[in-house]
């Protein structure tokens, strides 16, 4: 009886695919496992950012009305705009 190397040749490839496919499936399942409460994380970070940013948002346009916050914002790193410097004072005229 002759060998057939070409059918256990085919069969071996297809054995070393389905390997390969399960190794990958189970590597993308572990990786999704662990991406998950990653996931949480960043939605909770996103949420405490967007609050952050409209409470600083507020801070200065308060500092706009009550100037006295204002040491407080530039401690913290935190300027507000302002459109016009100050005028010095003239001296008064005789």
């Amino acid at each position: 009886m002759k060998k057939n190397f070409s059918g256990t040749l085919l069969a071996v490839v297809l054995v070393l695919i389905t390997l390969g496919t399960a190794w990958m499936f189970f590597s993308y399942a572990q990786l999704a496992k662990r991406l998950q409460p990653l996931q949480a994380d960043v939605l909770m970070i996103n949420r405490s950012q967007g609050a952050l940013q409209g409470l600083l948002g507020e801070a200065v346009e308060y500092s706009k009305r009550d100037p006295s916050i204002e040491p407080l914002l530039q401690s913290m790193g935190i300027r507000a705009r302002t459109n016009a410097p100050p005028a010095p004072a003239k001296p008064a005229a005789k």
